[in-house]
């Protein structure tokens, strides 16, 4: 059986300012575990500059408040 690389990984971050510090980290893990993969981040509009500024992150979606269901549904 052949394992693939991951291409793509997509980073769903809350929008507390806590909860926002804790994702850079896991971006950064994420990007060394996974160099090769694109790294999209679906952030609140408070949120979304400061991972902008992150060149780890291929693509920054913002998206105003909203629960979790409704972020999935914006990436589709």
């Amino acid at each position: 059986m052949q394992i693939h690389p991951i291409k793509n990984i997509l980073v769903i971050s809350l929008t507390s300012l806590g909860d926002v510090i804790l994702t850079l980290p896991v971006v950064d893990a994420l990007h060394h575990g996974c160099p090769q993969a694109n790294i999209t981040l679906v952030a609140g509009p408070k949120s979304a500059p400061l991972f902008r500024e992150n060149p780890l992150i291929t693509f920054v979606a913002c998206n105003k408040r909203a629960s979790l269901k409704e972020k999935i549904r914006f990436i589709r």
